[in-house]
């Protein structure tokens, strides 16, 4: 194996099942993302960093579930906010455009917005890639 096929094969094992990125490192089934690392299952995110489940998310950290965030810390099931800092051992929960609800709002909220098409779900790799031959 050349240098070359041993690059591309390094890279290859980084990005574990991801499609349509750029720039990435450690991520895994991640879509259309670009210069995040260490990130799952996420869509459309640009400089995240372990973030998980994640839906055009912008310079996130530790974040999960989070859709059209920006500038978030350790956050969990945020809908459109920005700046939010929550820490490792007290993540914050349940907010939409930075003010806090309770689940069963934020899951309400959450259902309008995927109705609207405001909020997406992946796809998976086999109906991108069968999109792809279309």
């Amino acid at each position: 194996m050349s240098a070359d096929e041993a690059f591309d094969q390094s890279i290859l094992e980084e990005l574990k099942n991801s499609i349509a990125n750029y720039n990435e490192r450690d991520n895994e089934h991640c879509f259309d993302c670009v210069k995040s690392e260490a990130c799952f299952n996420c869509r459309d995110c640009t400089y995240c960093y372990d973030c998980g489940d994640c839906r055009s998310c912008l310079s996130c950290e530790n974040c999960i579930s989070c859709f059209g965030c920006n500038d978030c810390f350790h956050c969990r099931a945020c809908l459109f906010c920005t700046g939010l800092r929550g820490t490792v051992e007290n993540p914050l929960k349940y907010h939409i455009f930075n003010v806090e609800v309770s689940k069963e709002e934020y899951l309400q909220k959450l259902a309008q917005a995927k109705k609207l098409g405001l909020v997406q779900p992946i796809a998976s790799k086999k109906n991108y890639l069968n999109q792809l031959e279309v």
